[in-house]
């Protein structure tokens, strides 16, 4: 899904991040901000810059997100390393600074982009990287596997040892343990002096600190109990005695532990139906109002059709500037380009901080009239989280007309979809990514960037909301109510 709607899980504690991407703008910028996607959607904190950052001097902000972050990918495009022999090039700068700080290294090699080691290299930069084992992601049809393969081998190896800490303490305490045991049983077969003993006491009795660590106030309590009898410590039978209990109370222990997880588990699984017979109910009761209101909406506004997937909002079947009647090439299925704020092709974006959706800034309303809006970020994402979506190419048999076929799963409406074609982007009288990307306008701005609003992206992989460039012209797909 989407990275603003998934709970991030950190995995390691001591630090602000999990994971820190390094990449080039040129030919990397995308696949950068994929594979941080992704790394969230699997419960990663990450760190990428999408600024563009203007200051000569290497910024503060990207030395502290390398300090913070246990492991450090850099994505190895096309052409990344060709600056390198640069002193002042900002991608050597984050490698050798992850180096100087001992960062664990995951070279990824994206779509097998990258072949060798540009000649001016720097040594030391090439001797780091070249001795990590490199992961290639292939970003188009097999890309969850070759992710998968990478968190498995290259990420998680990295936290699982942290784990087993606690079991180190717990043999430690064992071994301590059996060997007070024999060596009170070895001092009473020699006839060691009393003083002596006792002052081996007073050595064992140091290992308190053990338990402390452990937390195992059964064995703690056990302990105490001994200390109120010394002198039966002289008796073999007694070391005996006292080593069967330590493992009878471990025994108990376990079992407890053990019960209490199997009535956690019950009772979680108790909730989960609660929860779920709950819901069932709700949306039964959804179901018969949205039955009851879908049957009263017209299909029609102003000329354009609209369809109804059970969302809380209708979404039109095309794009703004499609000619329904002229529908043959894969271009006639594109419609027109609007830099965000816009309401014709030809004019530049709106750098407002609010939301333009039903304003004089709305190029839905201005090119169809009232009843239709530009769809909010909110709206984008309730398409995306309720809705499945089927990657295909050449759609209805024309060429290169390639896109998400959107498919309703709430109940009732799963025969209704819409087709998203990918028209790519305009940039000055060019078209760009026609056939691979779609980008599509929301009316929802980001408050904290002027120059960027939040847009529904995807290619064949991947779909997400986020925010994108204010100035690049793209597609709107209109809603109403």
């Amino acid at each position: 899904m989407i990275d603003e709607f998934i709970t991030i899980h950190k995995k390691h504690k001591d630090m602000k991040y999990d994971i820190f991407i390094s990449y080039r703008r040129t030919g990397g910028k995308d696949k950068a901000r994929s594979l941080k996607l992704e790394l969230e959607r699997r419960g990663y904190h990450v760190f990428l810059d999408f600024d563009d950052l203007k200051d000569s001097v290497f910024d503060k902000r990207i030395i502290g997100a390398i300090d913070e972050a246990p492991i450090f990918i850099i994505i190895l495009s096309k052409n990344s390393l060709d600056n390198c022999k640069d002193d002042n090039d900002w991608v050597r700068k984050e490698i050798e600074y992850a180096i100087s700080k001992d960062k664990h290294i995951i070279p990824v090699n994206p779509d097998k982009e990258f072949k060798d080691f540009p000649d001016d290299v720097p040594d030391n930069i090439k001797q780091h990287i070249g001795q990590h084992q490199f992961s290639t992601i292939d970003f188009e049809q097999l890309f969850q596997e070759s992710m998968n393969k990478m968190v498995r081998d290259r990420i998680e190896p990295e936290f699982a040892h942290k784990s087993s800490k606690k079991w180190i303490y717990i043999i430690l305490f064992l071994a301590v343990l059996a060997a007070s045991v024999f060596g009170y049983t070895y001092m009473v077969n020699n006839k060691i002096l009393r003083e002596d003993i006792a002052e081996y006491i007073r050595i064992v009795r140091e290992a308190d600190s053990l338990y402390a660590i452990m937390k195992f106030e059964e064995s703690v309590g056990l302990y105490e109990e001994a200390r109120k009898y010394e002198d039966k410590y002289i008796s073999t039978k007694y070391a005996n005695d006292f080593n069967e209990q330590v493992q009878n109370k471990i025994d108990e222990a376990e079992i407890k532990i053990e019960e209490e997880k199997k009535k956690a588990e019950e009772e979680k699984l108790a909730k989960e139906r609660q929860a779920m017979e709950e819901m069932i109910k709700e949306n039964e009761k959804i179901t018969q109002k949205s039955e009851a209101a879908k049957a009263k909406k017209a299909t029609i506004i102003n000329g354009h059709e609209c369809v109804d997937l059970g969302l809380s909002v209708r979404w039109a079947k095309y794009n703004i500037g499609v000619i329904t009647y002229k529908l043959t090439e894969a271009d006639d299925y594109y419609g027109d380009y609007f830099c965000w704020g816009a309401i014709t092709n030809d004019d530049t974006y709106n750098n407002g901080t609010k939301s333009i959706v039903n304003t004089e800034y709305d190029a839905a309303k201005a090119n169809w009239g009232n009843g239709w809006m530009m769809p909010t970020k909110e709206q984008m994402i309730e398409l995306v989280n309720n809705c499945t979506w089927k990657w295909v190419n050449d759609y209805n048999g024309i060429h290169n007309l390639n896109g998400y076929i959107v498919r309703s799963r709430k109940k009732g409406y799963t025969d209704k979809y819409i087709f998203l074609p990918a028209s790519g982007y305009r940039e000055k009288d060019s078209l760009n990514r026609e056939g691979d990307y779609g980008f599509y306008w929301s009316s929802t701005p980001n408050t904290s960037k002027t120059d960027y609003a939040y847009s529904l992206d995807f290619f064949s992989s991947i779909y997400y909301v986020i925010d994108y460039a204010r100035a690049k012209a793209v597609s709107i797909r209109p809603v109403c109510k």
